[in-house]
């Protein structure tokens, strides 16, 4: 057993770092008389061979349209998109905001502001 770990084992992130790059002495000496921590590297090292064999994800078609619609138009194509893109005009805010007020005012208001 290597004196650097007084009799303790490394850290996992250290083991990890030994099964990523494989070029630490220290922690590889300690490796090579500990069956837990080789079990530990092993393992790592078999995650690591995994993740590099998996093959990228493809896109679906659907989403990338969708995706780069969005970014040239900067807004979607459905219903709530284009909602919003008649609220984005300020002097369209106004006018829907006086008409609201004036309906009030016929439908509820006259009542409320008669003078006594």
């Amino acid at each position: 057993m290597n004196k650097l770990f007084n009799g303790e084992h490394p850290s996992e992130e250290q083991l990890m770092e030994l099964a990523v790059s494989g070029s630490v002495p220290e922690i590889q000496e300690h490796v090579n008389g500990c069956p837990a921590c080789s079990g530990i590297v092993k393992e790592f090292r078999e995650v690591k061979q995994r993740v590099a064999s998996l093959d990228e994800e493809e896109v679906p078609v659907r989403v990338e349209q969708r995706i780069l619609s969005i970014t040239r138009h900067g807004h979607g194509t459905g219903f709530l998109s284009g909602f919003q893109a008649l609220f984005s005009n300020p002097f369209l805010i106004a006018l829907v905001v006086a008409i609201v007020v004036i309906l009030l005012y016929f439908l509820v208001g006259s009542e409320v502001f008669k003078v006594p």
